[in-house]
C-alpha cells in the first residue's frame, strides 16, 4: 500500500470514528440532520450503482423509497415492532417490485430506461396516493414506530434518538462496505464494461440485460431500506416519498459529492442536507439561493467536490 492510499485509510476511519463519536456531544437537531445524512446518503448510494456504474440514469428510484417506507410502516403498526420481519418484508417485496419493472425496463436502452423508470415511479405514487383503505391516501401513515432491536439477550428500543442513529449508522457503514466489495468486483468491472461500451461487452458473451437488472434490484433494495429508516427517522410514511421530485434528490447529491467517486454520494448528501437546512434558517426565498450555490458548483466542480479532490491529491476516494 502506497501511501496516498495509506492516508485514504486512515482518512476512511477517522471519519468512521468521527461519527460514532461525535453524536455524544451533539445537540438533538444536528443529530437528526446528521441521521438524515446517513439515510440519503444511502439513498444515493442506490442511485451511483445503477447510474455511476451502469451508465443508466433512473428517474424512480423514489418509487422504491417509499416501497421501504410503507412496508415497514405497515408492519411496525400492524405485525411486530422487532426489526427483523419488517427489514426482511422490505427487501422481499422491493426484491419482487423491482424484477418486475426491472425486466421491463432495462431492455429498451439508456433512453426509453430514464423515461420508464419515472412512468413506473408516477404510478407506483397513483397507488400509494388513492389507495386510502391501505396507504391512508394523501394523509399518509403517521406515527410509525422506530422498532425494536431483540437479538434474545438484549433488547435496545429504537425511540431513543441516539439509539436510532447509531442503528442507522451501523446499516450505513455494512452496506457502504458491501457495495464497495460488490463494484470492485468482477460484477462492477462488468457493469462498467457495459456502461463504456454495451455493444462490445455483448459481443465478448455477456448478457446485460441480465447484469444491469441484478444492479436495478441491489439499487433498489438500498434505496429501500433507506426509505425504511427515514419513515421511522420522522414517523411518517407519505406519497411525497414516491414523488419525481424525490426521485431527483439522490440525483443532486451525486452531482455535488461527484459521479465517479466511491464517497461522492454520502459527502454530496451532506453538503446537500446541511445548505439546504442552514439556508431554510435564514432566507425566505431558500430555494432560488439554493439553486444558485448549486449552478455554481456544478459549473466550477465538474467532476464534484470529492471528484475535484481526487484530481488534486491524485488519490481515489
Amino acid at each position: 500500500m502506497n501511501r496516498k492510499n495509506r492516508w485514504v485509510l486512515f482518512l476512511t476511519i477517522f471519519v468512521i470514528i468521527l461519527l460514532w463519536i461525535c453524536p455524544l456531544f451533539l445537540p438533538s437537531f444536528v443529530l437528526y440532520l446528521l441521521n438524515e445524512t446517513l439515510i440519503y446518503g444511502l439513498f444515493s448510494y442506490g442511485f451511483y450503482l445503477l447510474f455511476s456504474q451502469a451508465g443508466y440514469l433512473s428517474f424512480g428510484q423514489a418509487a422504491y423509497f417509499a416501497v421501504g417506507a410503507y412496508s415497514v410502516a405497515l408492519m411496525y403498526k400492524h405485525v411486530t415492532l422487532t426489526i427483523w420481519l419488517p427489514f426482511l418484508t422490505v427487501i422481499i417485496v422491493t426484491a419482487l417490485v423491482a424484477t418486475v419493472l426491472g425486466f421491463l425496463s432495462v431492455r429498451l436502452g439508456t433512453l426509453y430506461f430514464a423515461f420508464l423508470t419515472l412512468a413506473f415511479a408516477q404510478m407506483i405514487y397513483a397507488i400509494v396516493f388513492r389507495w386510502t383503505s391501505f396507504t391512508g391516501g394523501d394523509d399518509g401513515l403517521p406515527g410509525v414506530p422506530r422498532g425494536l432491536v431483540d437479538i434474545g439477550f438484549l433488547k435496545i428500543d429504537l425511540e431513543s434518538p441516539l439509539h436510532f442513529y447509531y442503528f442507522t449508522l451501523l446499516i450505513f457503514i455494512v452496506l457502504v462496505f458491501v457495495l464497495r466489495k460488490l463494484v470492485t468486483s468482477s460484477f462492477g468491472l462488468t457493469l462498467r464494461s457495459i456502461r463504456d461500451n454495451i455493444e462490445r461487452t455483448s459481443f465478448i458473451g455477456v448478457n446485460p440485460q441480465r447484469y444491469l437488472l441484478v444492479a436495478f434490484v441491489i439499487s433498489s433494495i438500498y434505496c429501500a431500506i433507506a426509505g425504511a429508516l427515514h419513515a421511522s427517522l420522522t414517523k411518517m410514511a407519505y406519497p411525497e416519498l414516491s414523488y419525481w421530485s424525490t426521485s431527483a434528490e439522490p440525483i443532486i447529491m451525486t452531482l455535488i459529492g461527484g459521479i465517479y467517486t466511491f464517497s461522492g454520494p454520502f459527502f454530496g448528501a451532506a453538503i446537500y442536507i446541511f445548505l439546504k437546512t442552514y439556508l431554510m434558517t435564514i432566507i425566505g426565498n431558500w430555494v432560488l439561493f439554493l439553486g444558485i450555490i448549486l449552478l455554481i458548483m456544478v459549473l466550477f466542480f465538474r467532476k464534484g467536490v470529492m471528484g475535484f479532490i481526487e484530481e488534486k491529491w491524485g488519490v481515489k476516494l
